[in-house]
């Protein structure tokens, strides 16, 4: 594991867990930092290039001239993975970062190959039990199923959605392009 900090209108930083393959891309929760992933991080790297990001005003990334807003964040995560990750991503976001995520997927869904939402913070019914899918993937993940095999059976793909059809959440808060 290395720390890295990266330039994007500013210093961001975030852990390079190390691994090899698709990248993944892991946010926070609200008030969280890239060290909240270090309990899976290692696990992840071990087929794919895992990555988790400090957001603006979060973690080791200060705030600087930056706001901390979801659409700020949406934006910085977007540069993080055009300038820095380079290829498209697998997103993992808890909480907040899940409401980024699906922000970013909405808005850029040839850059997000899959996601893999914790408790996203969007707007909508939520659920007070675990969804099926979601009991899924901590049974894989207990029996050391691969990260592939997880996402194969339990994640949102944006490119496989129809057009129009992103989450209200998506639609109400997309950050200006």
């Amino acid at each position: 594991m290395r720390h890295k900090v990266a330039d994007l209108n500013g210093p961001v930083h975030f852990l390079d867990l190390g691994g090899a393959g698709q990248p993944v891309v892991m946010m926070l929760v609200l008030g969280g930092s890239a060290s909240n992933w270090m309990a899976v991080g290692p696990q992840i790297a071990k087929t794919h290039r895992a990555l988790a990001i400090d957001l603006a005003g979060f973690g080791q990334t200060p705030l600087l001239n930056r706001s901390a807003t979801v659409g700020a964040n949406t934006e910085l995560v977007r540069a993080f993975i055009t300038e820095v990750v380079r290829e498209p991503v697998v997103l993992f976001g808890n909480s907040m970062g899940g409401h980024i995520s699906v922000l970013e997927a909405a808005s850029r869904p040839d850059w997000i190959t899959a996601m893999v939402l914790v408790d996203p913070a969007v707007g909508g019914t939520h659920v007070r039990r675990p969804e099926p899918s979601m009991l899924g993937v901590i049974a894989a993940l207990e029996r050391n199923a691969s990260l592939d095999e997880c996402l194969r059976r339990s994640t949102f793909r944006p490119s496989r959605s129809r057009p129009g059809r992103a989450p209200a959440a998506a639609k109400s808060s997309r950050p200006s392009t």
